[in-house]
């Protein structure tokens, strides 16, 4: 990394900086704040690698730095229609009130169902990869298992699979489990943790992938987040936990050799900082000598969540021309990704339109309810929007938008009794 590099770098920093500091009194699951974080996650990664002598990392450079204006400008703008800082302390000293006994139903239905459709998937698929570590099978491929459990040749629609396997199955568990323990009945609530703890790395570790698991818990920790404040110790215990999952599949997958806690902390800080940041900026430098598609790659990508439809291959087309196979995905930045669906001004009214809705989201959930099903809800869409740094715009639906929208639809339900002429009547 050169002068320029870190000149580059030091701007952009203090841009976000200055960006998060004016927001550091809203910032609990506040996604404009939290986007602010991983955006300069993905975009430092990648302004430590460019090379500023090429045009197309110059104008790479240029681009970050339009969509972080964008976004910011958006956000200020909806900003200034909302009294966000009194709607916050109002929001959060309220009580935590009860969701309605229908909502409960239908809730603990989609666990059960959602769970369902993860046995179906994996049934299809022919094996779960976890089940294999723990049952000792022998596993003569590990990575070409778990690419062909979610890209192989036979094709089971995981765009709506992890609707419910990724984000409603363990959304609506966590919604039990806070249920549970907010009513006091502590033995009811460490049963279930014993039943919920093996569903959820059934569901998200089964195809080998490690990101489902991480990005389960980040939206675990922004619903929690929502109805009580985080203590430090038990978040460390857990992101160990984690830590540790994360180093055993890095192993079975041959991005490491050997299960050491240093070469595990070495590859999750590469796959936050340098891994799809490096690929990135490949797939940027291709698609900047291609001709704009004017969105039919986004309009692909969304078609890719229908059965039978294999959506935008440019991920695949990205991955063959880096690794040498098709078998597998390499995804550019959102920001790249927008300039190459339509240019500058797709990449500033983009940005700009998510840094207002943002904020406008974030003020229509300070203005509701305080309640558990409510906060969890708000909190797995908070997360998702907040780690929207790479990919088109498929990525936020596969990552689970529709499943949280159908809970936030859900949570309205009510069973209401109506007395006319002396009858009570239920609807």
């Amino acid at each position: 990394m050169n002068v320029d590099n870190i000149v580059v770098l030091t701007t952009y920093t203090i841009v976000i900086v200055l960006a998060m500091f004016f927001l550091r009194r809203i910032k609990r699951a506040n996604p404009v704040f939290w986007f602010l974080l991983f955006q300069w996650i993905i975009a430092s990664g990648t302004i430590i690698m460019l090379d500023l002598s090429l045009p197309s990392d110059i104008q790479y450079t240029f681009i970050l730095f339009l969509a972080i204006f964008s976004f910011i400008f958006g956000a200020a703008i909806s900003m200034s229609h909302f009294d966000i800082q009194k709607r916050y302390s109002l929001f959060y000293t309220s009580p935590i009130e009860k969701d309605s006994q229908t909502s409960r139903m239908i809730v603990v239905f989609l666990a059960f169902f959602s769970f369902a459709i993860t046995l179906i998937y994996y049934n299809a698929v022919g094996y779960n990869l976890l089940v294999d570590i723990v049952m000792g099978h022998d596993i003569l491929d590990f990575k070409s298992a778990r690419l062909a459990a979610y890209s192989g040749e036979n094709y089971y629609a995981p765009g709506i699979v992890n609707q419910f396997k990724n984000l409603l199955l363990p959304v609506c568990l966590y919604v039990i489990a806070a249920w549970l323990w907010l009513s006091g009945k502590k033995v009811s609530f460490r049963l279930a943790v014993l039943f919920i703890v093996p569903i959820l790395l059934y569901s998200l570790l089964g195809t080998g992938q490690r990101a489902p698991l991480l990005y389960s818990f980040l939206a675990l920790l922004f619903g929690i987040s929502t109805i009580a404040k985080i203590k430090i110790m038990k978040l460390v215990l857990v992101s160990v936990l984690i830590i540790l999952i994360f180093g055993l599949f890095s192993v079975m997958n041959g991005r490491i050799q050997e299960f050491e806690t240093i070469e595990i902390i070495f590859q999750l800080l590469g796959r936050i900082f340098i891994n799809e940041q490096e690929e990135g900026i490949w797939g940027f430098r291709y698609v900047i000598e291609q001709d704009f598609p004017w969105f039919s790659d986004w309009g692909q990508g969304i078609l890719g969540i229908l059965p039978g439809h294999k959506g935008s291959y440019l991920a695949h087309h990205l991955y063959y021309l880096i690794h040498g196979t098709d078998r597998g995905t390499s995804a550019i930045t959102t920001v790249a990704s927008s300039y190459y669906n339509g240019g500058l001004i797709t990449v500033f009214l983009f940005y700009m339109f998510l840094g207002w809705g943002y904020m406008y989201l974030f003020g229509r959930f300070l203005s509701g309810k305080r309640t558990v099903l409510r906060c969890f809800s708000y909190g797995g869409l908070f997360f998702i929007l907040s780690v929207f740094v790479s990919g088109p715009p498929v990525v936020l639906l596969n990552k689970g938008v529709l499943a949280l929208m159908l809970l936030l639809f859900v949570r309205k339900f009510r069973f209401y009794s109506i007395k006319t002429s002396g009858i009570a009547a239920h609807v």
